[in-house]
This record gives C-alpha cells, sequence and structure tokens, in this order.
C-alpha cells in the first residue's frame, strides 16, 4: 500500500472534514457581511473579539485543507493500486521431453476460482511455449475506480523461433477454451473501441522457453499478460 490506511475509509474521513470546513467557512463569510450590513444600519452587534474570529477561521482552513489533503492521498493510493494491481490467471511449468524432436511437456494449473480444472497437462512441439488469450482494457479513469480487466485464455500452442520451420513443420495448437461458444468476445473484439469507457480488445500473447527448474505464472494487470518466473515446485501453485 502506498500509505498505511484504508482508502476508503480516508475517502470518508476526508470528505466530512472539507464539508465541515467548507460550511463552517460559509457560515463565517455570511456571519461576518451580516455584522457589517447591521452596522451600517446602526443595529447593535454582538462583540465576539478579532482574535476569537482569528481561532475560529484558522479552525475551519484547517478542517478544510486537511479534509482535501486527505481526499488527495487517498485519490493517489487508489491510483497507485490500480496500476499496480496483478493477478495470477495461470501457472505452467514446461520442459523438453524429447529435445531433438522439440517435443515438451507442458504442465497448466489454474487458480482455485477458476472454471478450469485445477491442473492439464499436455504434449506439444516447439522451441518454446506460448500462451494466447483476449483482453478487454478499461479507460484509465474506470480503472482507478476498480474496473478489472476482462481476459480470456484461449489457446496454449508451440512456437517455432525459425520462421520456415512455423511454415512446414505441423502445429500444435491446443484449445483451453470453447472459441465457437463465446460470442461475447467476437462481438467485443469487433465493436469495442466504440463503447463508451473501454480503450480496447484484443489478441495478446506470451511465450518463453520450457525450463524444468522454472515457473512461469501468467498474470493479468490494467493493460495486459504478463509473466513472473519462479523455482519449480510440485504441487505448489
Amino acid at each position: 500500500m502506498l500509505i498505511p490506511f484504508e482508502t476508503q475509509k480516508l475517502e470518508f474521513w476526508g470528505l466530512i472534514l472539507l464539508a465541515l470546513g467548507l460550511l463552517g467557512l460559509l457560515m463565517f463569510v455570511r456571519r461576518f457581511f451580516s455584522k457589517r450590513r447591521r452596522r451600517k444600519r446602526g443595529e447593535p452587534v454582538p462583540r465576539r473579539g478579532c482574535l476569537f474570529g482569528f481561532i475560529e477561521l484558522l479552525v475551519l482552513l484547517l478542517f478544510a485543507t486537511t479534509g482535501l489533503l486527505m481526499l488527495t492521498l487517498a485519490g493517489l493510493q487508489r491510483t497507485f493500486k490500480a496500476f499496480t494491481d496483478r493477478q495470477v490467471v495461470l501457472q505452467v511449468h514446461a520442459q523438453f521431453v524429447n529435445a531433438p524432436r522439440k517435443q515438451m511437456q507442458v504442465e497448466l494449473q489454474w487458480p482455485e476460482q477458476s472454471a478450469a480444472p485445477r491442473k492439464q497437462n499436455f504434449t506439444i512441439r516447439g522451441d518454446q511455449w506460448e500462451i494466447e488469450g483476449n483482453i478487454l482494457v478499461w479507460d484509465d479513469f474506470l480503472t482507478v475506480y476498480g474496473f478489472k480487466p476482462g481476459y480470456k485464455l484461449t489457446r496454449l500452442r508451440g512456437r517455432y523461433l525459425d520462421t520456415q520451420a512455423e511454415k512446414t513443420l505441423q502445429p500444435s495448437v491446443i484449445p483451453l477454451a470453447n472459441e465457437r461458444q463465446d460470442w461475447r468476445w467476437k462481438w467485443l473484439l469487433r465493436f469495442a473501441p466504440r463503447l463508451p469507457g473501454v480503450r480496447s480488445a484484443h489478441g495478446q500473447t506470451v511465450f518463453t522457453y520450457p525450463n524444468p527448474d522454472k515457473v512461469y505464472k501468467i498474470l493479468i494487470s490494467h493493460d495486459g499478460f504478463t509473466l513472473q518466473e519462479g523455482n519449480y515446485a510440485p504441487g505448489k501453485f
């Protein structure tokens, strides 16, 4: 966290202090001009003393500025959290089982809240493994106010470094979702830029080399997929 306070509490108390300060200042100004009018008309005006009025003004200004500062800090914290938040959507472990034929075993492990099976194992060919997916990116102001990016992982495939091999060798493509039935993403990929509050909807890939000692977590952030490398521990997510 940017500061050791909850954002909602900062916003709540900031609004309270700012409202009290502004309301008090409004009443202070109203009372000041009311006294001036009464003096001009020759009416008696109760005296409270300049020092008392000065202290009252300072307290009201302190309330208003403190509330404004708290709201500013809450806004900074909300922005910081929105643009640094990352969620793990898939864990990948891959290793070659037949290096000369560029055959690799890939283990996919999904988070517990996912609708997909907890673990899946596949065999693919290539120099690298690759995960494809779709992502829906919101405008920044919606991201700040808690809108999470939409995503869908669609395919696992093998990737060759040599473009000629990509053209001639049989591709390894494994679907991770039923693409035919998901009309929502087909519609979003076509029309999302026309929707208010949506920056874009597009496809994205992440890929890297298989490594028996490493595990890779695919994370979703406000603007796309990223990879986080870690040491492989069987059964650990």
